[in-house]
């Protein structure tokens, strides 16, 4: 299925996109106006995002610096927060830890979820809910293929507001968003 690429566009964003800090905040100036997309997530992703920071950073990512910077996302992005009933059925998938992360879809009226578990969420059944799972690399070089110009722009935007070059965020971003990475430097 092919990534669906338009302004205006509700992308879910799954809890390990989340937790890849430098990733999140290239999604989220990608999505200030005027926006690439409208990044959505529940309440559920965002706790289990806020686990990671504090599970797998937890010498740099305090309870109180977690608790920070999902408030300044709360606040900078609160339409992105989904409620999502709790009992709703979602399409069965390999692992039904997932289920909420689609049904967020759904509510949010998303056509894409962004993931790096993609396995997670069969093409086969995602289809039939008019879904896509897409890992950020897949979904952002889309993006900067078809909306270069302003891509680039946003890129450089980010490198200052994270007090990097472009070729230092470039190398922090090489294992997370590889063809990105590799295709940016070109472009610059």
């Amino acid at each position: 299925m092919p990534i669906t690429v338009r302004g205006n566009y509700p992308v879910v964003l799954d809890a390990d996109v989340l937790a890849h800090y430098l990733v999140w905040r290239l999604i989220m100036t990608l999505a200030e106006e005027p926006a690439f997309l409208l990044p959505r997530w529940s309440p559920r992703i965002a706790s289990e995002a806020r686990h990671v920071y504090l599970s797998k950073f937890g010498e740099t990512w305090t309870e109180s610096r977690v608790a920070r910077l999902f408030e300044q996302m709360e606040l900078a992005f609160p339409e992105a927060l989904v409620s999502v009933p709790e009992e709703q059925a979602a399409p069965r998938l390999a692992l039904a830890d997932d289920r909420h992360v689609v049904w967020c879809a759904l509510v949010a009226q998303a056509q894409t979820i962004l993931t790096y578990n993609v396995r997670h969420y069969p093409e086969a059944i995602l289809t039939n809910w008019n879904l896509e799972a897409r890992t950020p690399d897949q979904y952002l070089l889309t993006l900067l293929d078809h909306h270069e110009a302003r891509f680039i722009d946003r890129f450089r935007r980010f490198s200052e507001d994270v007090n990097c070059t472009p070729n230092d965020i470039l190398a922090k971003l090489s294992v997370s968003l590889p063809h990105v990475s590799r295709a940016i430097p070109d472009r610059l």
